[in-house]
């Protein structure tokens, strides 16, 4: 992402955020206390992920990289 892009986009957060766009406090501390760091898939252990959100998030990580990218990096 090039800096006019990253600019572009903290433009539109802050004027989404200034329309009162986005969460309140209390939304995101609800969700904050929700996340179980036992089986969130961001913080869970890999048996402890359901494998369907398994394998988006390994799709996800991957998507744009070819079969030669991904043999070179694993290299």
């Amino acid at each position: 992402m090039s800096a006019a892009e990253g600019a572009e986009i903290d433009r539109y957060i802050d004027e989404a955020i200034a329309a009162g766009k986005g969460w309140t406090d209390e939304e995101r501390k609800a969700y904050l206390a929700g996340i179980d760091d036992e089986t969130h898939p961001f913080f869970a252990d890999v048996d402890k992920v359901d494998p369907v959100m398994l394998e988006a998030f390994r799709q996800l990580t991957y998507e744009d990289e070819t079969d030669e990218s991904l043999a070179e990096h694993f290299k």
